[in-house]
């Protein structure tokens, strides 16, 4: 019992990233595939720092989320802010910081 406490404190804050797509739907195969490999390269850094870890993306009406969960916001945003910046896709996008579980703290950083 006490493996489940901490996995679930583990996950408690999120950083979610969200941005426009290419199209008003679900995106072009191009975005997906850049989706994907900026999916590896995040799931990469937030492992190697152990700062949480990447649970994957959605998409829909022209816009898209990453979903990034760990017990520290702000370490989880600073691990992969630098990646952040240089992403294309980003720009006139933002991020949101959940401190906590549900309806806690929460910041936006526009990009």
């Amino acid at each position: 019992m006490l493996g489940v406490s901490l996995m679930a404190e583990s996950r408690d804050q999120c950083v979610l990233v969200r941005f426009k797509l290419s199209d008003d739907t679900l995106g072009t195969l191009d975005d997906l595939e850049e989706i994907h490999e900026f999916s590896d390269a995040l799931t990469a850094l937030i492992a190697e720092r152990r700062a949480g870890e990447f649970d994957g993306h959605e998409c829909g009406g022209g816009e898209g989320t990453l979903f990034m969960y760990g017990p520290d916001a702000d370490w989880l945003f600073h691990v992969i802010e630098p990646a952040l910046k240089t992403w294309e896709p980003l720009k006139g996008g933002h991020v949101i910081k959940r401190h906590g579980g549900p309806g806690s703290r929460v910041e936006r950083i526009e990009f």
